[in-house]
């Protein structure tokens, strides 16, 4: 078994021995289930890899170092294609005003009833006062 690394021939340029790909063509750390992205994200939030592990209890230490390496040494491909998966969702996302009207509606006249001073607290604090 070579532990170099290894490309992907599929055109994909993002498969060695740290990261494969599972459903949908996702990056995975190697040997899991777990998204390169979602390591990537904490590491971006600053956690450190033992953090990291305290929120993905599967993953070990050489796991996570492994991930955070092939990231560095593809960062640019990565942000890409961060950048292009956030924007298929977008796309791929109906607003709630078009989903759920009727939902969407009675959120906005919460929104406005939370946002009206209750006259019995006025009346409370002036009572204090």
């Amino acid at each position: 078994m070579s532990y170099g690394r290894r490309r992907d021939t599929g055109g994909g340029g993002f498969d060695d021995q740290r990261v494969h790909r599972g459903a949908e063509r996702r990056l995975l750390c190697r040997g899991t289930r777990i998204r390169l992205d979602s390591v990537v994200y904490s590491f971006e939030r600053g956690n450190s890899p033992e953090a990291i592990q305290k929120e993905y209890t599967l993953l070990t230490l050489p796991q996570i170092y492994s991930a955070i390496a092939f990231y560095l040494d593809h960062q640019a491909g990565i942000r890409s294609y961060l950048e292009a998966k956030q924007q298929a969702i977008e796309a791929s996302s109906i607003p709630l005003a078009e989903a759920n009207p009727e939902l969407w509606a009675r959120l906005q006249h919460a929104r406005r009833a939370m946002s009206k001073p209750d006259p019995l607290a006025s009346a409370f604090l002036r009572m204090l006062t």
